[in-house]
């Protein structure tokens, strides 16, 4: 009897750990879909538009937005990626809770964090950051993981917090819903007639592609090739700098750049720059970055592969097809 007093103790002790909030979303009037995914959801308010930069939405001033990403990665896997720097050390974990989704995994979790954006990291690496809250939901299962990842300034948080936790649990995967991924991104490239195709949509704002559709890819050394929008513009008389720190790092000795080439592409101007870099196993591998600036954005694109004469030809070519949507 006391052995089995002491069972039901601990089972008692335990079980918060396991406790999952359960919620079944039906598809309402205030629904809206995301363009490019199978993805519905509420939006936090009348303020939110879909955002012509990242697959998501953003507020009207652009300080708030939530950017959804479709992995094909197991929902085990990307919850390891994402949750082992909890709690944040630059900042406080405010809240984690285990979810059951529509018969989906989930996590929801909001953190109050200091941040800085890639450009003032570049700029200005000791300057201090600013107070953000992040929201972040996990969702899936062992073939699949959608993030759902929300940010605003930390001084909205009185007005935006019970909003955006309403809006991350209303969300619904349609999983059957038949879409093209590169509908929700800004930008269109055409690789029908390359040995490449799709992969993934690249976290928040961009796209990858490679030789077998795979993310990340199992075919080590063939062509690798991705765009991204970053949604900040680069003044002017950096630019060149800037495109040349896509390819090499200022500290980094081991990458060669060949040449540096004023380009346009859709009306953009910009930069592509060619390098090699050796690396420590040995091997010489061709990196190719084109970037392109507009007058609040700017958009860069990277190729990897073996050193072979055909695969810069390959960047190139794709390269050539990059447009900007209306």
């Amino acid at each position: 009897m006391k052995h089995l007093l002491s069972c039901l103790i601990f089972s008692l002790a335990i079980l918060p750990l396991f406790a999952q909030t359960k919620i079944d979303n039906s598809p309402t009037e205030a629904h809206i879909e995301i363009p490019g995914t199978k993805f519905l959801i509420i939006k936090p308010d009348a303020s939110f538009e879909i955002s012509t930069n990242f697959v998501g939405l953003q507020s009207e001033n652009l300080e708030a937005a939530l950017n959804l990403t479709d992995l094909p990665l197991s929902y085990e896997k990307v919850g390891e990626m994402f949750t082992r720097n909890l709690p944040p050390k630059n900042g406080e974990l405010v809240l984690d809770e285990q979810l059951l989704m529509n018969g989906y995994q989930a996590r929801l979790i909001k953190t109050d964090v200091i941040h800085k954006s890639a450009l003032e990291k570049l700029e200005n690496p000791d300057a201090p950051g600013k107070p953000v809250i992040n929201w972040l939901l996990l969702y899936g299962d062992a073939e699949m993981a959608i993030t759902i990842a929300g940010t605003y300034p930390k001084e909205q948080d009185e007005v935006l917090s019970a909003k955006f936790e309403a809006c991350l649990r209303s969300f619904i995967y349609v999983k059957d819903k038949e879409v093209d991924p590169m509908d929700g991104l800004s930008f269109r490239v055409d690789v029908s007639d390359t040995p490449l195709q799709f992969a993934t949509t690249l976290m928040q704002t961009g796209a990858v592609f490679n030789t077998d559709g795979k993310f990340p890819t199992e075919a080590k050394g063939a062509p690798n090739y991705m765009v991204r929008v970053l949604p900040f513009a680069i003044e002017a008389e950096k630019q060149k700098e800037h495109a040349i720190r896509r390819v090499k790092n200022l500290m980094d000795e081991d990458t060669e750049i060949e040449a540096v080439n004023p380009i346009q592409l859709a009306g953009l101007k910009g930069f592509e720059v060619i390098g090699y870099e050796q690396r420590e196993d040995g091997k010489r591998v061709l990196e190719y970055s084109v970037s392109l600036f507009d007058e609040a954005r700017h958009f860069t694109i990277n190729g990897f592969a073996e050193p072979e004469p055909e695969h810069l030809a390959l960047f190139r070519k794709i390269s050539q097809t990059f447009q900007v949507k209306e």
